[in-house]
C-alpha cells in the first residue's frame, strides 16, 4: 500500500535585512589567543553572531551595546531602517557602542587574516594582523638546547 501526503507540508519563510555590518579594524597586531573586542556594528546578540576567522568558526564570547536603548526606540518611533542612518536620531544615537568580543584561537597563524561576522542584519568583515607569539607562550620549551 502506497501511502501519498501531498500538500500537509507547511513552510517558513524568513526575511533577514541586509547591511553591511562595519568592523573597526585593530591598530595594534592581535595575539594568538587572546580575547578581542571590535566596535562593530549594527549587532543583535551573542547566539545570533557567527564569526569567522580565515572561513574558520571562532567563538563570540560577547555582543554588547552600551547606551543604545534611547537609541533603540528613537529609531522605532521614526520608523527608521535598521542598516541606514536616521537623521531624527542623531544626537540621541552617538552614545550607542556596539562591541563584539571574540576569542582568537590559540592555534592561529601569524600574519594577516580576516575576520568576518555574519547576524541577522548582514555581514561584514575587518582585516587583522595575527602576532607571531600565542598569549602565555614564552618560547621556552622546557628543555635544554
Amino acid at each position: 500500500m502506497l501511502l501519498i501526503l501531498a500538500g500537509c507540508l507547511a513552510s517558513s519563510t524568513f526575511v533577514y535585512e541586509v547591511c553591511d555590518l562595519g568592523i573597526e579594524t585593530p591598530v595594534a597586531p592581535v595575539d594568538a589567543g587572546a580575547t578581542v573586542a571590535f566596535v562593530a556594528g549594527p549587532l543583535t546578540s551573542a547566539r545570533d553572531t557567527t564569526a569567522l576567522l580565515d572561513g574558520a568558526r571562532v567563538d563570540v564570547v560577547d555582543v554588547a551595546r552600551t547606551e543604545c536603548s534611547l537609541c533603540d526606540a528613537c529609531r522605532n518611533v521614526e520608523a527608521c531602517e535598521v542598516c541606514g542612518p536616521c537623521v531624527p536620531c542623531e544626537s540621541t544615537c552617538a552614545a550607542c557602542v556596539e562591541t563584539l568580543t571574540v576569542a582568537v584561537p590559540s592555534d592561529a597563524p601569524p600574519g594577516p587574516s580576516v575576520l568576518t561576522v555574519v547576524n541577522a542584519y548582514g555581514q561584514g568583515s575587518a582585516s587583522l594582523e595575527i602576532s607571531g607569539s600565542p598569549v602565555g607562550n614564552t618560547g621556552d620549551t622546557g628543555t635544554d638546547p
